[in-house]
């Protein structure tokens, strides 16, 4: 039978955490896990970060904390590299076809500015809406494999692995899981590289409650183990 990972408490997690700029980290559970407050906490540890936001309400990003500056649409002259924490959060258009057309604009051109500009945190709340229906799937994929030469940083919060990029997977340094019995999604885990497949799935089957997620460290040396938000 697989090992199951020790738990550990989610201060000590955090304190242990070893995240260097260049790295990127993936957060990966069905809605309503608790994605978003991971990725609120995790980011404090980082400078510098821009983040893209896209749902028309969203409480929990609402509560990302005062520090947050939102801009709703990328300024005409770029932005202020003194500016440390924003989000990016275009506003939603009278149709569907509308909003998404505004938000890939408004996007597209964010990226390209830090493409240019360089040593930014990215966040990427809802990776597939900004892959697939945003057509920001290649940016995303440039960012992971180059990011760190100019010391860009991804964080990627997803609820489904099988609809984002595999390149995500295979250039991540950290990654939280939460639970799923999904084959698919867990076949496409498999894509971590440097960890077993096997007790990973194993691992991600038994996890708790919806705030407990599988922390894994797949281009480093650090120990896997399960963390709850709530320990």
């Amino acid at each position: 039978m697989p090992t199951l990972y020790p738990r550990e408490k989610w201060d000590a997690h955090l304190a242990r955490l070893n995240w260097r700029q260049g790295e990127h980290l993936m957060i990966c559970a069905p809605t309503g896990s608790g994605k978003t407050t991971v990725a609120k906490t995790l980011l404090l540890k980082r400078g510098w970060v821009l983040g893209f936001f896209n749902k028309a309400l969203d409480e929990t990003a609402k509560d990302f904390g005062p520090e947050w500056e939102r801009l709703k649409d990328w300024p005409r002259f770029g932005i202020d590299t003194r500016q440390n924490r924003l989000m990016l959060w275009p506003a939603t258009k009278a149709n569907v076809s509308e909003t998404i057309a505004h938000h890939s604009d408004v996007f597209r051109r964010a990226v390209d500015a830090v493409h240019v500009q360089g040593h930014r945190t990215l966040f990427f709340d809802e990776t597939h809406y900004l892959t697939g229906m945003c057509g920001l799937g290649r940016e995303i994929e440039y960012f992971h494999y180059f990011g760190r030469s100019n010391n860009i940083t991804c964080v990627t919060n997803m609820q489904r692995p099988r609809w984002v990029p595999k390149i995500i997977m295979s250039s991540v340094t950290h990654a939280y899981i939460g639970r799923t019995f999904d084959k698919d999604d867990l076949r496409h885990l498999s894509n971590l590289g440097g960890v077993d497949a096997t007790e990973l799935a194993y691992n991600v089957s038994k996890l708790p409650n919806r705030y407990s997620f599988v922390y894994v460290n797949p281009q480093g040396d650090g120990q896997p183990s399960i963390v709850n938000t709530r320990w």
